[in-house]
């Protein structure tokens, strides 16, 4: 990797961006890092950083760089952009960090100041749930019984799948209770307010519906909390 001398840096940035919270990198119009703090100098590990090109600490260099050149050149003071996810080589091993940069002029022409911040196990978090919602849905689309999300009047929003002769439409949005005999209906409501309050004992009844005549559903009803 070739290094290069760093251009000077003004003394009042570099103060600034030492004290500052954040993990805080100086680049210059080539990428080039001429400046780290120690937030940043403990994020990645490295040494020496200074003189490094910067998009070389990632396998995904031609992503990086792209990023980093379209910020170029908007001076000093310019609001900060969304940040990039990406993989960085550091001391303890690949880490995804997200960079934020700021446009600043150096006394060598623009640079960017990049803001980093390791969210490995935060995105690793996300990418979890997200998975396991998705192992949540699977095996609710493909159960054989009918199941469905109802608020506590009894109304649908969002069902699996219903029985013969009977439309998605005719349910989503409705109350599924309607679709009881009355009494059925008065049971039905009763056995909700009991899932509600956290029976689950209770919350177990047979009904008698209107479709098909004559059909009694098992129902079995939990209560959730959903986004």
């Amino acid at each position: 990797m070739s290094e290069r001398a760093p251009p000077v840096v003004i003394q009042s940035l570099t103060e600034w961006l030492g004290a500052a919270y954040d993990a805080k990198v100086v680049l210059d119009a080539e990428g080039t890092i001429v400046f780290t703090n120690p937030r940043a100098d403990a994020l990645l590990e490295r040494r020496p950083l200074v003189g490094m090109i910067f998009e070389g600490l990632s396998a995904d260099a031609a992503s990086l760089r792209s990023y980093l050149y379209a910020h170029l050149g908007a001076g000093w003071g310019a609001p900060a952009t969304g940040g990039l996810d990406v993989v960085l080589e550091t001391g303890r091993g690949p880490r995804l960090i997200e960079v934020a940069v700021s446009p600043i002029t150096l006394s060598s022409g623009p640079g960017l100041v990049a803001t980093l911040r390791d969210v490995s196990r935060e995105r690793g978090s996300v990418a979890a749930l997200a998975e396991s919602r998705a192992r949540l849905e699977a095996l609710i689309n493909n159960a054989p019984d009918v199941i469905l999300y109802c608020d506590a009047a009894g109304r649908v929003e969002s069902i699996n799948r219903t029985v013969a002769g009977l439309p998605r439409d005719a349910v989503l949005g409705h109350r599924w209770v309607d679709l009881l005999t009355e009494e059925g209906r008065t049971t039905a409501l009763e056995a909700i307010g009991r899932a509600l309050a956290g029976d689950a004992e209770a919350a177990q009844v047979e009904v008698a519906a209107l479709h098909p005549p004559g059909t009694t559903w098992l129902a079995r009803m939990s209560r959730v909390v959903r986004d």
